[in-house]
């Protein structure tokens, strides 16, 4: 159907049949740029920094508005309490009618006083781990599902967002210049190295190998990481830092160096230090970082 035509179809009618077509032409567009986003869009997303955390702007159904933290190694993507009682306080009832179709549709052995049970949790706050996939971030629409789920409370924003729920694009840039992050932008030319795949239970992040005072080492790149660690043998005490020189290509700087001894995560990572002021591109089609 042409936009003519739709039209004609709409407004050749009378005013209580209109209203109904008017209507059911909304949902008509809605529905055809829903489904018309591909991965390939070009997407521009503007973010703000609190706390050296990078926050991206979501939406549940263009009704509860979030902050989440942007964490380029956590696995899944979740709402921590203060996220879990926004729903809570300002999403009327069809926010736990779909909740409740979810779980039938997930979970379809579930019992009624179970399924009663879980929609309670989420009323109340409380821990729960029901999924959402109704999630947009800016005009990127967030195709995994996000967990409730509120064991971690010290966070800047409502929750997390990870770089998995971008999968599937080609390419995302973080520009802290300016704060604004790019999906599928035209590929950078500048400092570029190959980036490697970590995924497992734990992780899906990225790592590159740099050079820290003239040594190779592998670095996780972790955006929600408040500092530059590193897991190696050091000359320091555990939970001292030092500055070091972090070389990637051609490009070079002095960080203040953490050490950690997180056996959850045995890795040296490239935490917020080293995105502020600059830019960096995820290219992961071609499985390369870049750095400007």
């Amino acid at each position: 159907m042409t936009k003519k035509q739709l039209e004609k179809f709409v407004f050749n009618r009378r005013p209580a049949m209109q209203i109904k077509k008017i209507f059911f032409l909304i949902l008509l567009l809605s529905m055809e740029y829903v489904f018309s986003q591909t991965n390939s869009d070009y997407i521009k997303i503007p973010f703000e920094v609190k706390n050296n955390s990078i926050l991206l702007p979501v939406n549940f159904s263009n009704k509860v508005q979030f902050k989440l933290v942007f964490d380029s190694v956590e696995v899944n993507s979740f709402f921590t309490e203060q996220g879990i009682l926004k729903f809570s306080r300002e999403i009327h009832q069809n926010l736990y009618d779909w909740l409740r179709n979810d779980l039938m549709k997930k979970e379809p052995n579930i019992s009624a006083s179970q399924l009663d049970e879980r929609i309670r949790m989420v009323r109340e706050g409380k821990r729960s781990l029901i999924k959402m996939n109704r999630m947009w971030c800016g005009d990127f629409w967030i195709y995994n599902e996000i967990f409730f789920d509120n064991h971690i409370s010290k966070l800047s924003g409502d929750g997390i967002i990870c770089l998995r729920s971008f999968k599937g694009i080609k390419n995302l840039i973080i520009n802290c210049k300016d704060n604004f992050i790019e999906i599928n932008a035209p590929s950078h030319e500048g400092t570029k190295v190959p980036m490697y795949k970590i995924e497992n239970d734990d992780m899906y992040c990225f790592y590159i190998n740099c050079e820290i005072d003239g040594e190779k080492e592998p670095f996780v790149l972790a955006t929600a990481s408040p500092v530059v660690a590193v897991k190696s043998n050091v000359s320091v005490e555990e939970g001292e830092s030092f500055v070091a020189n972090i070389k990637i290509a051609d490009f070079s700087q002095d960080f203040v160096i953490a050490k950690h001894n997180d056996a959850t995560y045995p890795y040296n990572f490239l935490g917020f230090p080293f995105f502020k002021d600059k830019c960096v591109q995820f290219d992961f089609e071609n499985m390369m970082f870049y750095v400007w």
